[in-house]
């Protein structure tokens, strides 16, 4: 099999100053949370990629790549503030070290009955909403419930039970909000006596938690991340094509998780890999300005959240043509008539607006078009 004309192993770029290879361009117009290598959580910088690891296993996970998130919970990890409402029980502040290493963790103590501890917030309606925070206990083990619920009738939209021990866990519950009425995300069913550590709330609109979003006496917002590597302009050829390769993890969906994506720099001439609204499919699509619709994947490849995937995306210039494997699956192939040359490769942050929200480990970029029996090959083994 050649050798790719352009490769990117994630990990080799983590020393670099902005955590990305120099001819690429990354952006991400605010600070950012991510895991480190010894399992807390570390704020970085505006503008620098983030390597993240597994904080239960330490594995190495790939940049980590989103779309943009706002935590609609005030004091995010202040629980002893008005915002946040205790029924029977108290909250003694900065009790323990929190998942950052930060003495700011707090501790509910129920002093009654079936206590819970949570906050107020006003949604928008006919929209899906993700609650989630960082929990555990002192000694033993615990189990709690997390509701959604709309506050005037006291209805729940979502609950799940999670079980705490003394590692910090972060549980989320996730439900869809029907109308505007002030909804409650709470943490609940404790006894008298019981008492959780707590730290890093957040409520956010998707259907899965994002990164962590400190907030204090208002909202906050974390930008999205923009990450596209330049194609050399001799790479392709108007008788040739070329295949792009992504080793990925898609953590949930906001809309449609796309990446990667190849363009001439606009919306109107491009081919990607899209993974539709509930990660059902993943699917080739391309779309060029002189025959639109253009588009492929009516057998898709389910890919539940969380799930890694090693994708590789052919094109041809020549026979107007381009084919999808995942994973050693190939999809088919698709008629792309006027395809353009393409000028970039879009890690995430794709024209129009839609993101991948997951890792990405490696990305490649192949100048001729492979075979069905190569595409298969290349997201069977690792390159």
């Amino acid at each position: 099999m050649i050798r790719p004309a352009l490769n990117c192993v994630a990990k080799a770029y983590e020393g670099f100053q902005n955590g990305v290879p120099t001819m690429a361009s990354f952006s991400r117009a605010s600070g950012a949370w991510r895991t480190n290598a010894k399992g807390f959580l570390e704020y970085t910088q505006s503008q620098i990629a983030r390597h993240d690891y597994s904080p239960s296993t330490g594995e190495y996970l790939g940049w980590l790549l989103e779309g943009p998130s706002t935590n609609l919970l005030l004091y995010s990890d202040q629980c002893d503030a008005a915002a946040w409402v205790k029924s029977n029980g108290t909250v003694s502040a900065n009790t323990s070290m929190a998942p950052d290493r930060s003495i700011s963790a707090d501790t509910f103590t129920a002093s009654g009955a079936d206590a819970s501890i949570g906050q107020s917030f006003t949604p928008t309606s006919s929209t899906t909403y993700t609650a989630s925070v960082w929990l555990r206990v002192a000694s033993g083990t615990r189990t709690v419930r997390l509701i959604l619920r709309r506050v005037a009738s006291w209805t729940e939209i979502a609950s799940i039970d999670a079980s705490l021990t003394t590692t910090w866990k972060r549980v989320s519950v996730t439900g869809g909000v029907l109308d505007t009425t002030t909804h409650q995300f709470c943490v609940s069913a404790l006894p008298s006596g019981a008492s959780i550590e707590v730290w890093g709330g957040q409520i956010e609109q998707g259907k899965f938690p994002s990164s962590y979003i400190s907030t204090g006496g208002t909202v906050a917002s974390r930008a999205a991340d923009i990450f596209a590597l330049p194609i050399p302009a001799a790479l392709f050829t108007a008788s040739g094509g070329g295949t792009a390769y992504i080793m990925r993890e898609v953590l949930g969906y906001k809309n449609f998780s796309v990446g990667p994506q190849l363009d001439d720099g606009t919306d109107a001439n491009l081919v990607q890999v899209v993974s539709n609204g509930d990660l059902s499919e993943t699917y080739a699509y391309g779309w060029s300005s002189t025959a639109p619709g253009i588009g492929y994947g009516t057998v898709g490849y389910a890919l539940p959240p969380g799930s890694s995937a090693r994708c590789a995306l052919t094109f041809s210039f020549a026979a107007q043509t381009m084919a999808l494997a995942i994973n050693g699956t190939l999809l088919g192939e698709s008629i792309m008539r006027n395809l353009d040359i393409f000028s970039t490769l879009r890690v995430t942050g794709a024209v129009g607006g839609n993101y991948l929200d997951g890792h990405v480990r490696h990305v490649a970029l192949f100048s001729r078009a492979f075979s069905a029996s190569d595409l298969q090959l290349l997201t069977t083994e690792r390159l």
